[in-house]
């Protein structure tokens, strides 16, 4: 009794150990656990990542501008390397590459991604990244209330979110917007890019317009799971005509279900006799 007694006047006296403050990051090529940025940091004149988040890191740009530089050969290069999940708050700061979006010297530039085979969860908030081959990847990969414009690519992903965050990708020779096997877009609008590939979908409150290929392509030799759009707008893509195979929706086995949301055009490929026809959804069906 007399024991337990004094162990609880001990605890009452043990101060509370206050919570480690944030690395500041001020030197290009770090490695940090939970990093902050006090200021802007240019490292385009540094190969390599500008920094790399240990398993579970953070980084907080607090508003802050990352110029990252060239690749490094068999590891690449650009802004934040992820070693397993890590969490990147831009806090209305920026990612941007300081090389040319050309290559060879653009080539495996990541605004944020993680070692291949991309085993981990990004979570990416408030946030721009402009001038990258990829904007991001991961294999779970959420992102919100960012902006992606002028990257080669946006976001690859097995699990893919996104939220309240704009996607745009001017080059006609670019890849997909959005890329994964379950896609989901919530308040959010896609423009001017490759358009978006995955085998399940579903958008709400969304645009997807302008793409230079197919609005949303759903298709594969596995059936589709799922196209959902509710009050969206899914329309005038397949404006550079690459393809003679292009519509708003594209997809094979399983019909788009479509609440108060608005296409022109929509295709269903029979994987049996390797046909192309109309789902009949749409408003020039």
């Amino acid at each position: 009794m007399l024991a337990f007694a004094l162990l609880a006047v001990a605890s009452l006296v043990v101060p509370n150990v206050a919570a480690a403050a944030p690395t500041v990051v001020a030197t290009c090529g770090t490695t940090v656990d939970d990093g902050i940025l006090a200021s802007d940091l240019d490292c385009s004149a540094t190969p390599g990542f500008a920094v790399t988040l240990a398993k579970g890191g953070r980084l907080d740009l607090a508003g802050h501008t990352i110029v990252s530089g060239s690749t490094v050969s068999l590891v690449g290069g650009g802004g934040v390397r992820c070693l397993g999940d890590c969490t990147v708050d831009g806090g209305g700061g920026s990612l941007v590459s300081g090389v040319a979006l050309e290559w060879p010297d653009a080539q495996q530039t990541s605004g944020v991604t993680l070692p291949y085979p991309l085993r981990g969860h990004a979570s990416i908030s408030d946030l721009t990244i402009s001038g990258y081959m990829t904007a991001a990847s991961a294999q779970v990969l959420d992102v919100t209330s960012s902006t992606l414009v002028g990257n080669f690519s946006g976001c690859f992903a097995r699990d893919l979110t996104i939220a309240s965050t704009t996607i745009s990708n001017p080059f006609p020779w670019g890849h997909q917007s959005a890329s994964g096997r379950r896609v989901l877009i919530t308040d959010s609008v896609l423009e001017g890019g490759g358009g978006v590939t995955t085998r399940l979908i579903d958008v709400y409150r969304s645009t997807i317009t302008g793409m230079h290929h197919s609005g949303i392509q759903a298709t594969g030799n596995r059936p589709l799971r799922r196209l959902y759009a509710e009050e969206s707008v899914i329309d005038d893509n397949c404006v550079i005509g690459i393809s003679e195979v292009c519509a708003d929706l594209l997809s094979t086995r399983r019909p788009p279900r479509l609440v108060d949301t608005t296409c022109s055009t929509s295709l269903r490929y029979n994987l049996i006799n390797k046909t192309w026809t109309t789902w009949g959804i749409c408003s020039e069906d």
